[in-house]
């Protein structure tokens, strides 16, 4: 039996300690820590410290679980706010465990309401080994699906009607991936010859891309010359005009005769350069 005292803290692992008991694995005190946790919920009990499993255990509910660890120091506490104490009883009936709480009468009905359950598939990690024969396939850890699920303790009045929902709790474990071991020449056969032959083609095109590219420039360069040929010669018929005109027009036509003469060197400069 647990008394619960009125208008109290109640710690399970200080109820342990001050019962003297040795005890001290979670998987013993698991299951006896969610039965109480469950019969929690159905009260007015407020919950001031709750623990879960990495993994659910398969004695508890998903949703119901509590995790006690003396080791860690993981434990279940709750506060009795009513002027009256709860008393916890536990029994074994062939090898089930069944507990009960009672205590003075109250005016509402607590239920438990949960939501929002989920579940994630596990992934499959695959690792290669030279010690796997051919055709042989191990497994080092199982997968497990993970699990989300929202817990709601509702509050009830004598007619029936909800008056408040408390959030309590929501509980998630993770997905536990699968671990294969797989021979050592499966992942050389994974490998798709057909993404080399695409790498390889695409080089190719880069490479003909690149040399028509250096093929116009070139070209581009070939004809240039001739381009500025034809604009040198187009200036040394200027240059003719410009030496008839600097006969009538003195030392107007002389400053201009030296600045076409300059770009006409230019033009011809340029030319044997790129030749």
């Amino acid at each position: 039996m647990i008394d619960i005292p009125a208008n109290a803290r109640f710690s399970f692992l200080e109820f342990l300690d001050s019962n003297g008991s040795s005890v001290s694995s979670p998987d013993d005190l698991g299951p006896v820590a969610s039965l109480l946790y469950e019969l929690i919920l159905h009260t007015d009990l407020a919950i001031a410290e709750r623990n879960i499993s990495t993994d659910l255990p398969s004695y508890a509910t998903l949703g119901l679980e509590a995790r006690v660890n003396p080791v860690t120091g993981q434990d279940l506490v709750f506060m009795n706010a009513r002027d009256s104490a709860y008393t916890v009883t536990f029994s074994l009936h062939d090898n089930t465990l069944k507990a009960q709480i009672s205590g003075m009468a109250s005016p509402y009905e607590y239920k438990v309401r949960m939501t929002g359950k989920k579940e994630y598939p596990p992934r499959v990690v695959k690792q290669f080994s030279a010690f796997i024969p051919q055709g042989v396939l191990a497994t080092t850890q199982e997968g497990k699906k993970g699990r989300l699920i929202t817990v709601y303790r509702d509050k009830y009045s004598s007619e029936g009607d909800v008056i408040d929902e408390e959030r309590i709790s929501e509980d998630f474990y993770a997905p536990t991936n699968r671990v294969e071991i797989w021979p050592l020449n499966a992942a050389e056969t994974d490998a798709t010859p057909s993404d080399d032959v695409s790498v390889q083609d695409q080089e190719d095109e880069d490479g003909s891309s690149e040399s028509d590219s250096e093929g116009s420039t070139e070209g581009i360069r070939e004809d240039s010359p001739e381009i500025e040929g034809d604009d040198a010669a187009a200036a040394d018929e200027e240059k003719g005009a410009m030496d008839e005109q600097q006969s009538t027009d003195g030392n107007k036509n002389e400053a201009a005769d030296k600045k076409d003469s300059s770009d006409v060197k230019t033009a011809t400069k340029k030319k044997k350069e790129e030749k």
